[in-house]
């Protein structure tokens, strides 16, 4: 397993281009219609729920455990594959049973960061081989970086801590509706769920990150932004509301960096 595209990365390195270890991704293993005799069944619902050995995108199954198997007809497999796992509960059921995404309301800790962004991998078709199966997953949401600069009257932004308001955070999800032919899910609409609590950011040092993963969507102009605290001021960004001004929009697997520059005084 590997990613693709935009990286996950913040500050810290959050899996850039490969999976850390110990990560669970549900994967979906059907054997094409068409052979003969019985069909190679992998695991309940043919969900097949793995775990990273490594940092280098290994990979091995973990429920239900043991090797599998090409199909003895002779047929290719078909997979696709989910990050985060979804469930790793025997019988779990993608297509029926997953219906929205949510991301965390606090990123600041490399686990919640990567449980937020929804990534998702398919090879419609592997012929028998003695060589491993090789799953690209590609970012489904939106990725938002900060870079906080010191401005007049400051020497450091150490130990600043930012928000991103006004953003809605949970995600409708249409899945495959055959799975033989192992389609892309399909984003969905937009719960109205943007609350007031906004999305944490890691505090701002050498070591932390400075990027979140949102859900795509369109914020109105003039909406209230960014809220950055630091040393017992709270300071926010809004967005330009002027009448040449537009509404922003964050579109899937795409990447958005906002320069702010705090000030004193």
């Amino acid at each position: 397993a590997n990613v693709g595209g935009i990286t996950t990365k913040a500050a810290s390195n959050i899996q850039g281009t490969q999976f850390e270890a110990n990560e669970y991704i549900n994967v979906y293993l059907f054997e094409k219609s068409g052979g003969t005799g019985s069909t190679t069944s992998y695991g309940a619902n043919g969900l097949v729920v793995f775990q990273t050995s490594d940092a280098s995108g290994n990979m091995s199954p973990s429920n239900p455990s043991g090797p599998l198997y090409y199909p003895t007809s002779g047929q290719p497999v078909l997979a696709y594959a989910f990050y985060p796992a979804l469930s790793s509960a025997p019988g779990y059921d993608i297509k029926n049973d997953a219906t929205s995404f949510t991301v965390a309301d606090d990123q600041s800790t490399p686990a919640a960061y990567k449980k937020s962004d929804l990534m998702f991998a398919k090879q419609v078709e592997t012929a028998k081989s003695a060589n491993p199966i090789s799953l690209t997953f590609a970012h489904q949401l939106t990725k938002i970086k900060v870079n906080l600069t010191a401005g007049s009257g400051l020497t450091s932004v150490t130990g600043a801590t930012i928000k991103m308001l006004n953003v809605k955070k949970t995600i409708g999800l249409t899945m495959p509706t055959d799975y033989s032919t192992a389609t892309d899910i399909t984003l969905g609409s937009r719960s109205d769920d943007t609350g007031t609590t906004g999305i944490q950011f890691g505090t701002f040092d050498a070591v932390n990150g400075n990027a979140i993963i949102i859900v795509p969507q369109t914020v109105t102009k003039g909406t209230k932004l960014f809220e950055v605290s630091y040393n017992g001021g709270t300071y926010s960004y809004t967005l330009p509301n002027g009448p040449s001004d537009s509404d922003v929009t964050f579109d899937s697997k795409k990447e958005y960096t906002y320069t702010l520059t705090l000030t004193s005084g």
